[in-house]
């Protein structure tokens, strides 16, 4: 019968014969305990086999929980030991910026004041953002209003009905839906649309996989890189963010710093014997 025990640990040192870790004090018996059981040793019987797995899992969903408090609390100052008793920068400072995160977070956890929504028709959605505003010289591919008016059609009521509200919205808009009703595809085709209209979109999620689901639809969308017109590599509307052992194999090309080498590559030119500026990438180029 097989036994799984679990501890949680850092990883101090890897070396070739070994591996250092380092774990909380009220787990250190617990540890040598399963490291001096027998067997361990050479000719003892089955040996004590060591899994170290990543855990991902309670990083992003402490950072979540972080992020939640500090929204739902941005009227109560900071405290540390250090700041007692001195005045120090607060969120609750007051500035441009959290004022409205003050008026966000009312809106949202108590709809006082209600969101606001701008008065749009569904032909607006496809027409220049304003009179005096034609569209940007630069749009990406997937994303002309012709295009976009085409699959508007294809998509139901429901989400026809969601598109039109997130390009009307002034301070945000929340989508709903039962699995499997395209939350999804709307919100892909709703960062398009927005796209076209000038705006510069920021997908997030606490998962990878909802974020790369996301991106591999604005890819099927036509989302690709566009030609520079020189020696340089197409330049991509899109870009991930992470690590690549976390992201979908298809997105992989477009993370950050798989694009800034491209970048630097097309920059240094390929007779250059510069190849430092293309093993340490600059992501402020993109």
């Amino acid at each position: 019968r097989e036994t799984t025990h679990l501890l949680r640990a850092s990883v101090a040192a890897v070396r070739p014969d070994c591996v250092d870790v380092s774990v909380q004090g009220k787990d250190v018996g617990r540890l040598r305990r399963l490291a001096g059981r027998p067997g361990r040793d050479k000719g003892g019987g089955p040996r004590t086999t060591f899994r170290l797995d990543r855990d991902e899992t309670s990083n992003g969903t402490g950072l979540l929980l972080q992020n939640l408090v500090n929204f739902f609390t941005l009227d109560i100052p900071s405290f540390s030991v250090e700041s007692a008793g001195a005045k120090t920068p607060s969120l609750t400072a007051d500035t441009d910026r959290s004022a409205r995160r003050r008026r966000m977070q009312s809106s949202i956890t108590r709809l006082d004041p209600p969101p606001r929504f701008r008065d749009v028709a569904e032909d607006d959605l496809f027409g220049p953002p304003s009179s005096s505003s034609p569209f940007p010289a630069d749009l990406p591919p997937g994303c002309d209003p012709e295009t976009l008016r085409r699959e508007y059609a294809a998509l139901n009521v429901d989400q026809r009905a969601a598109v039109l509200r997130v390009a009307s919205a002034e301070d945000f808009a929340l989508v709903q839906g039962l699995p499997g009703t395209g939350k999804s595809a709307t919100v892909s085709f709703a960062a398009r649309l927005l796209v076209s209209r000038g705006k510069r979109v920021l997908l997030s999620s606490y998962t990878h996989s909802a974020v790369d689901n996301l991106m591999c639809k604005l890819l099927d969308g036509g989302m690709r890189g566009t030609p520079t017109g020189g020696a340089a590599p197409p330049l991509s509307p899109v870009v991930r963010i992470g690590r690549e052992s976390s992201c979908h194999p298809r997105v992989r090309p477009v993370i950050a710093e798989n694009l800034a080498v491209e970048l630097e590559r097309g920059a240094v030119g390929p007779s250059s014997s510069s190849d430092r500026a293309v093993d340490r990438p600059s992501v402020d180029r993109l």
